[in-house]
């Protein structure tokens, strides 16, 4: 990771930026893999991010460099359903790293920091939702260790 990056958790006063970046994500996904996402959620629920800092059961990570937080990650731990012989799962649910941030190591050093906190909360299973076009996110997941597990078919009624 380029040195003077730092990656930590995150507090509340950090929410105004990781909506932004929120914003950002969302654009990218709405302009290349899923033109459905409500292009205006980010800035409309700023109590999503305030919870998700706040929740005992969750980790918000943010990526700084100098003043700049250029990349964040959000997870959480999630019941697995009562049809499955795990009690819980990692979920991670959103992440974003600034283009030029890319291909640093900053997103493996998150989701790995999220993986340690699932581990010390006794999880031992993770998920993460992509887009299925989106083949840059794939590839990163699974170096992370993740695999196809379930596959959701979604069409326009006709």
């Amino acid at each position: 990771m380029k040195e003077g990056l730092t990656i930590r958790k995150s507090e509340i006063g950090d929410v105004n930026a990781i909506q932004d970046l929120n914003q950002q994500l969302f654009n990218n996904e709405i302009s290349n893999f899923d033109d459905t996402l409500d292009g205006e959620w980010p800035a409309n629920n700023k109590k999503y991010f305030e919870d998700a800092i706040n929740d005992e059961n969750g980790l918000v990570l943010v990526a700084v460099d100098g003043d700049n937080i250029i990349g964040y990650l959000i997870g959480g731990i999630k019941e697995a359903g009562d049809y499955r012989n795990i009690q819980n799962i990692l979920e991670i649910g959103n992440t974003f790293v600034i283009e030029e941030y890319r291909r640093m190591g900053i997103g493996k050093e998150m989701v790995e920091k999220l993986l340690d906190f699932a581990r010390l909360k006794g999880v031992g299973r993770s998920k993460v939702l992509v887009s299925s076009s989106n083949e840059a996110a794939i590839k990163f997941y699974k170096k992370m260790g993740l695999m196809e597990y379930d596959l959701v078919l979604e069409g326009d009624i006709k």
